[in-house]
């Protein structure tokens, strides 16, 4: 089933922020950018999710049967991120509402060195996830028509 995707306003954003860690984490898992779970490679068991004062993000996994700890972030969309899991957020609510780089520093308390080396990475997986999509023109019954001034130079 596909879902049109709704974009967040302000009050929303404020109001994730303000609820919490656990309500922040809740809201990168259900949108699909941190895992909900996932298993321990030396003994299968399934990692448990624990505070952290170390991670960046506040949470680490922990395997309960080889005490292995893993970042919360490896193989996601965040992975080496070294911004909290409230910033993390506010850079793609900016990011998605085409606010400045020197607007979004205000805000979030972030140089705008971060800024714009987070905004370069969200356009290059963009652009990443648009050159690997296959893209259909045409089909049956469909007239496609190529000005040929694009395909050209005179």
């Amino acid at each position: 089933m596909h879902t049109t995707a709704r974009s967040m306003d302000i009050f929303e954003l404020s109001t994730i922020i303000t609820a919490g860690d656990e309500v922040v984490l809740k809201y990168f898992q259900h949108h699909g950018l941190l895992r909900q779970r996932a298993d321990c490679v030396p003994c299968g068991r399934a990692f448990t999710l624990v505070k952290d004062k170390v991670a960046v993000t506040g949470y680490m996994l922990h395997c309960p049967g080889c005490r292995k700890k893993e970042w919360l972030t490896k193989d996601s969309f965040f992975a080496g991120a070294h911004l909290s899991l409230h910033k993390l957020l506010a850079v793609v609510y900016f990011w998605t509402s085409d606010t400045s780089v020197g607007h979004c520093a205000h805000h979030v308390g972030v140089s705008c060195a971060t800024f714009v080396q987070w905004y370069q990475y969200f356009r290059d997986v963009c652009s990443w996830k648009l050159l690997s999509m296959a893209i259909v023109l045409g089909g049956v019954g469909k007239v496609v028509q190529i000005d040929e001034s694009v395909m050209v130079k005179a």
